[in-house]
């Protein structure tokens, strides 16, 4: 990797060398013997990260997140039923807005950016809604840096036989712990670009046996994102359209090196130090990174709230040409935060020089003030 020349986004990110260098290889035919043995192992290895019981099945897309997050609306619900969206940001929102095209009931719990939800609020909702058939949730929400309590929300849906609680975990998933069977969550979507350390092209959904016995009962649309298609190839360990095979095979040994060579919790503990790496950085050159409280904050990313005077348009632009990608704040909060990520194939020397690089940027936009 270039270390002048790096990204630090909250997704995609930084990869890995060894897994690039698997995408220039030769590739085999989706149909191949070959092939489906590193399917079903990449499927088995995504079952363990997110504690799927055999029950369960992995769906393989080859498609963007948000391709999944619209199959999890596709693939459960009838036209007008209730469902709930517990929204702290953008990525919640497009829950919200893939619910209404496909005309569900949509009922919205909306928190201000930078926190979580409040569970007295949430709990007493669900409960006075019986009828709800889903609850939709991000596990880390990347236009804020704020980690929502998975579980809590989990516990209060879990005797509700015929309500799926589905979790948007594209940033959150091998940067905090997932747990479906202690979380009681049935419908897990992620992605390849996050923390996965492989580029964007694929993306999946860990569905719970729960999941699989409601699926029948939807009547909306649905073609290439039809998870029937998907279980009936994956009977003979194929799938139904042509997949991304080279970033199949990237991933099957991603997941055997941050599994079995790095650890998952060492992963884990990897992200947490980093985030606080970084913010102490920031603090030392007189920048706050409080936009959340601590105890909600994630560890995908940091979130710099600058100065009422500065520009994150102009600060971002000067960073990327010096050759450091960085994200801007999203909505109403866009020109006065920056989102610097700290997942990815990256050290403490790109942290470093991402400092360095913004102090310089800093200093020559606003010596004057």
């Amino acid at each position: 990797m270039d270390k002048n020349q790096f990204i630090l986004a909250p997704g995609p990110t930084e990869c890995r060398q060894e897994f690039l260098n698997i995408l220039s290889n030769r590739i085999c035919h989706h149909r191949s013997y070959e092939f489906k043995e590193v399917f079903d192992k990449v499927r088995n290895q995504i079952k363990n990260i997110v504690n799927l019981n055999q029950e369960g099945e992995v769906i393989i897309l080859t498609s963007s997140g948000t391709a999944t997050m619209e199959a999890s609306v596709c693939n459960f619900f009838r036209k007008n039923d209730e469902v709930l969206v517990i929204s702290i940001g953008y990525f919640g929102n497009r829950f919200v807005d893939i619910c209404k095209a496909y005309d569900l009931h949509v009922h919205v719990l909306q928190y201000k950016l930078g926190e979580t939800y409040d569970k007295n609020e949430v709990k007493n909702f669900i409960s006075s809604h019986p009828d709800l058939k889903g609850v939709f949730i991000t596990h880390h929400e990347t236009s804020s840096g704020v980690k929502n309590d998975i579980a809590y929300v989990g516990n209060l849906i879990k005797n509700m036989d015929n309500c799926l609680f589905i979790v948007d975990s594209i940033s959150g998933l091998l940067v905090h712990p997932m747990d479906m069977e202690k979380y009681h969550v049935d419908c897990v979507l992620a992605g390849s670009q996050k923390g996965f350390l492989i580029p964007p092209g694929i993306a999946f959904a860990c569905l719970s046996s729960k999941a699989l016995k409601l699926m029948d009962r939807s009547d909306l649309p649905r073609f290439y994102l039809d998870f029937r298609k998907y279980l009936k190839s994956m009977e003979v360990s194929e799938t139904p359209f042509t997949p991304n095979i080279s970033l199949i095979f990237a991933m099957e040994k991603a997941c055997h090196y941050i599994c079995n060579t790095v650890g998952l919790e060492n992963y884990y503990n990897h992200h947490y130090e980093f985030r606080s790496y970084l913010e102490s950085r920031l603090k030392d050159i007189g920048f706050h990174t409080d936009f959340a409280q601590e105890e909600n904050k994630g560890n995908v990313m940091v979130v710099i709230k600058l100065k009422e005077f500065m520009s994150s348009t102009m600060i971002h632009r000067e960073i990327e040409s010096m050759g450091i990608n960085i994200a801007r704040g999203m909505g109403e909060n866009a020109e006065h935060l920056l989102r610097v990520g700290v997942i990815g194939d990256i050290t403490k020397e790109h942290l470093d020089k991402f400092i360095i690089v913004f102090k310089t940027v800093i200093d020559r936009l606003y010596s004057e003030v």
